[in-house]
């Protein structure tokens, strides 16, 4: 091949190579120009959205299916979907898959969510993060709908979104709230003050004398102000507009160090602060000092409501009977239960504090058939602004209801024919107390988002006594001996065991508080209502028999030893308490218990044994004089440390104690002048009767049964000139026999309240310290005191010192106000009841005295012109 000829086959070739790319070119042109057009000619895909029937099941209210739907479907995640799922996620309290769903909606505001579901997906974002106490992130979520100006934030919803960007914003360097158990608790009632679901609690510290409803329904707890003032309550910088029952109120924010319910201890609790005529037009005619809402619920895990209208928790792991179905959900302002009716789903409100439930046109319209056999009438309902309105509705006689897997029967219950406002027309109705009460207790879980409706037990031969009691409980073994069985063998025991063991030298009252604890242990008798009654016959038959010996003439003329021995008394209280609050940290209100219940001799039982300590007859004088100066001054100090929360409530507890004061000698001359000269040998109903009432008066105001019985007692010696028989021998032989049946009643009901977790080996170590520090202690003092301010002999001045020893009753009160008030810690409570328990025992081993019969004081074995409370 020629040199030309090789240049031109080399043309040829990239001339076709050329040609090739341009054809390739132009027709790739071309199929991308026709796939062009027909893409010009298709719709545009977009992500499929929510379907409708979601729509309708959120605009009704009906949660629980549509967490069902939403949980079995296969749609992909548009904006709408991702929408219900985070709202389904909220509602049932799951707030990690709500905050990741919610967060890129509230952000973007992308175009699928409507202005309505755009401020729901805020109010439920922001919730979630306050639910887990990231309070600054939920002040953004609102801030972020704020800044937008969406049309669904209307002038209500604006207003109630700054409200919470400014809570949120105040909480925002406020550490998580946490709760911490003292003690296992098994359904232990908490104390409600005969306020029916609600709660007396301890604010930082001080005692259980701030009564709270329960809202399962509010966001955050509220105070009012005078009790967050009292209870040292850290208010925030800056004020927030609350909506109460649709008026606007101003109101702090603030933290709870410290929230005692029970057992448990709640810190750092976000509160709304508001007036306290804020507080009392919400609640009415109900004494509430505020509400505690749901971060606190669900804190505690499980709260359950009992048929008496108490209120009981269980500490984590105890209550193993949970359902595997979530059955509550919950909204921005209302907790909806799963409830069935005739085979179909009718989620209900639940309102603990409505007394009966209350269905709302919504379920006539879904069970027109529910009013078959229903009447017409007219039903008064309040508004939210206060005032009352007259509503058409049925009276349906019989309404079965199915809620947490059991049948639930309601009597006369009112369906209305017309909302009675905007707020319940989406809803089908509110159940009330009546459903609480149809069982013998519903157990709520706002963790779990469950529901638990208990039977009632079956209905006993004999009916039983129902008697409110304030203690706490732990896991405790149960028994299937019948309980009138029970009670005719603790008859028994009590007034045969304890007597047969008294030749050993052990005191029939320490025989009776073991027999106590025994009965705990085997799950016989705690809390039990009826005991509890009997025990509270025989403190107030003690203390009565203890004011009717007291002769105020002779102790005036011993006032001048007294007065040092209250000195030195007053003194060794302010240093016991001292070292309890500096050393071992206690708040001064209890450690100032805790002295009292180490330092406080127990009249009654010191002068029981006087007879057989084998002392002369001035040193027993010596002893009751001082037994009783002693317990007379703890007395006082007790109301005073009781009553100290504030200087409003003190002025108040010091009124009302004047007032009972004086009401008491009135009751006895009335008695003496109108009803004795026709009623004669009433004396002793009129007597007891009086000490009663006035021990529950003295009960209420929170310094025990004990001071209103002593008052009485002091007041029928005193009245003697005009009746003579209110404190003649007769009288005081009939509180004899009365206390000898009821005070052991007393001594078993304080042995059925030591529970196992009391008795470790560190309250064990703690009570033994406490024995050999305080026991020869206090025995020096009062040597010390004898010898050198009396002169009294060294061998007289240690009987007497050995003698006052024993501090059984005011230490066996004194826990159980520590253990209610104050929820000490067990093995503090254990070592109290060591220490008790055994300096009790020793003057009858020591003194080598006949054992003692705490329950029969006899005149002949006392001198009859000086005793003292017991």
């Amino acid at each position: 091949m020629t040199l030309t000829a090789f240049a031109r086959a080399v043309s040829q070739a990239r001339f076709s190579r050329w040609l090739c790319i341009v054809a390739f070119c132009a027709g790739s042109s071309a199929a991308s120009g026709q796939r062009t057009r027909t893409q010009a000619r298709r719709p545009a895909t977009t992500p499929p959205a929510a379907p409708a029937r979601w729509d309708t099941l959120y605009s009704t209210h009906r949660l629980f299916e549509l967490r069902e739907t939403v949980g079995a479907t296969q749609i992909a995640a548009s904006s709408s979907v991702q929408f219900y799922r985070g709202i389904v996620a909220h509602a049932f309290n799951n707030n990690g898959v709500a905050i990741s769903a919610l967060a890129p909606i509230v952000d973007s505001a992308p175009s699928g969510i409507t202005p309505l579901q755009y401020a729901a997906a805020t109010d439920a974002l922001a919730d979630s993060y306050r639910r887990v106490f990231r309070y600054r992130e939920s002040a953004n979520a609102y801030a972020t709908a704020l800044s937008r100006g969406r049309p669904a934030l209307d002038s209500a919803a604006r207003s109630e979104f700054t409200a919470w960007h400014a809570i949120g914003l105040a909480l925002a360097n406020v550490a998580p709230q946490r709760v911490i158990w003292s003690d296992q608790a098994n359904n232990a009632i908490v104390s409600n003050d005969s306020v029916s679901y609600a709660l007396t609690v301890a604010i930082n510290g001080y005692s259980s004398d701030a009564l709270l409803g329960v809202s399962a329904t509010s966001r955050i707890t509220t105070l009012d102000s005078t009790t967050a003032a009292a209870h040292s309550v850290r208010q925030l910088p800056g004020t927030v507009s609350v909506a109460l029952r649709g008026v606007q109120y101003k109101a702090r924010v603030g933290v709870i160090g410290r929230l005692g319910i029970g057992s448990a201890h709640l810190v750092n609790v976000p509160v709304l602060i508001v007036s306290d005529a804020s507080m009392r037009r919400t609640n009415g005619l109900v004494p509430l000092k505020g509400w505690i809402a749901r971060p606190v619920l669900d804190a505690l895990g499980t709260v359950t409501f009992s048929r008496d209208g108490h209120i009981a928790l269980s500490s984590p792991g105890v209550d193993t009977d949970t359902s595997t179905v979530p059955s509550v959900a919950v909204l921005s302002n209302a907790t909806l239960l799963d409830v069935t009716f005739r085979d179909r789903r009718a989620p209900l409100l639940l309102d603990m504090h409505e007394t009966r439930t209350l269905l709302y046109p919504g379920f006539l319209t879904q069970f027109p058939a529910a009013v078959g056999n229903a009447t017409l009438t007219t039903y008064v309902a309040p508004r939210r602004s206060g005032d009352m309105m007259s509503l058409p509705a049925y009276v349906i006689p019989n309404l079965a209801l199915t809620i947490g897997g059991r049948q639930v029967t309601l009597a006369a219950v009112h369906a209305l024919m017309r909302n009675p406002d905007a707020h319940s027309a989406s809803f089908m109705g509110t159940l009330g107390q009546d459903a609480l009460q149809s069982a013998d207790r519903v157990t709520l879980d706002f963790s779990a988002m469950t529901v638990r409706f208990r039977a009632r037990p079956v209905a006993q031969v004999l009916p039983q006594l129902v008697y409110p009691t304030d203690a706490t409980g732990a896991t405790l073994p149960t028994t299937t001996v019948p309980e009138d069985i029970a009670f005719v063998v603790l008859l028994f025991a009590l007034f045969v065991v304890p007597k047969a063991l008294q030749r050993y030298r052990i005191a029939s009252a320490v025989t009776s508080l073991v027999m106590g604890a025994g009965a705990t242990a085997l799950g016989f008798f705690h809390n039990d209502p009826t005991l509890h009654l009997l025990s509270t016959f025989g403190i107030v038959a003690l203390f009565l028999f203890a004011g009717l010996e007291i002769d105020g003439h002779e102790l005036r003329r011993q006032a001048s030893p007294l007065i040092v021995h209250g000195l030195i008394w007053s003194v060794l209280l302010g240093i016991g308490a001292a070292v309890a609050v500096y050393a071992f940290g206690f708040e001064v209100r209890p450690a100032l218990l805790i002295a009292l219940a180490l330092l406080t001799p127990s009249t009654g039982f010191i002068l029981s044994s006087l007879a057989g300590f084998g002392l002369l007859d001035a040193e027993r004088f010596a002893v009751k004089t001082y037994a009783i100066s002693s317990e007379m001054l703890a007395l006082t100090a007790l109301f005073f440390i009781l009553q100290s929360t504030s200087v409003t409530h003190l002025a108040i507890a010091v009124a009302a104690m004047l007032i009972v004061v004086t009401v008491i000698p009135l009751a006895f001359r009335l008695f003496a002048r109108v009803v004795a000269p026709h009623a004669p040998r009433s004396e002793f109903a009129f007597l007891l009767m009086v000490a009663i009432v006035a021990a529950y008066a003295t009960r209420r105001l929170g310094v025990y049964y004990l001071v209103g019985a002593f008052l009485v007692g002091i007041a029928a010696q005193r009245f003697r000139s005009e009746l003579p028989a209110m404190s003649s021998e007769k009288m005081v032989d009939a509180l004899e026999s009365f206390g000898s049946v009821f005070i052991p009643f007393y001594f078993f009901h304080a042995g059925t309240e030591i529970i196992r977790e009391q008795l470790t080996w560190r309250a064990l170590l703690v009570g033994v310290a406490l024995l050999v520090v305080l026991v020869p202690f206090r025995v020096a003092v009062t040597m010390v005191q004898r010898r050198f301010v009396l002169r009294d002999t060294r061998p007289a001045a240690r009987r007497i010192g050995i003698a006052l020893i024993p501090t059984l009753v005011f230490t066996l009160v004194i826990i159980d106000i520590l253990k209610t008030n104050f929820a000490l810690q067990n093995y503090i409570l254990g070592a109290l009841v060591l220490y008790t328990v055994i300096n009790t025992s020793i003057p009858a081993f020591v003194l080598h005295s006949a054992p003692p019969e705490f329950e029969s004081v006899s005149a002949a074995d006392v001198e009859p012109d000086v005793h003292a409370p017991g």
